[in-house]
């Protein structure tokens, strides 16, 4: 049913029981997993801030940037069965789901997973949920694993 499986990764989402999923999901679909990591497209204020007199270039950025998808890639990889076809894409948006929802369309998914924070109460509301603006806003079927 599913042959291109976006999995959108963060340092908080790569946890043995997600993957464990993903390998059953699949495996079952006979599917490709793409693991998707988003960047802010800009150096956080606080690298650049004038009173420290320290400055990091855009280039900078973007190196470190790469290093730290690909430390999470290869994280992720290690869970994920050898069976499975896995690539990678990385890319750059200043809003998360924005991002995932363009690296979906980028990678021709046919189905985004997405892992829940479970973010309740005042957190939920006040840092909002990426899975549930990819659920709003994407044209693709989303499917969300609690761990």
């Amino acid at each position: 049913m599913y042959k291109n499986i976006l999995l959108p990764i963060g340092s908080d989402l790569i946890n043995i029981k997600i993957m464990s999923q993903i390998n059953t999901l699949a495996a079952d679909n006979n599917a490709d997993v793409v693991l998707s990591y988003i960047s802010e497209p800009l150096a956080p204020n606080f690298y650049s801030d004038s009173t420290m007199n320290y400055y990091v270039s855009e280039d900078d950025h973007k190196k470190a940037c790469e290093i730290y998808s690909t430390k999470l890639f290869d994280q992720a990889k290690k869970l994920l069965d050898s069976s499975i076809k896995v690539s990678t894409h990385h890319s750059y948006s200043a809003n998360v789901s924005h991002g995932i929802i363009k690296a979906a369309e980028k990678v021709h998914a046919d189905l985004i997973v997405m892992a829940s924070h479970k973010r309740t109460g005042i957190k939920g509301f006040i840092l909002g949920s990426d899975s549930h603006d990819v659920i709003l806003h994407s044209h693709l079927p989303v499917l969300v694993l609690g761990d």
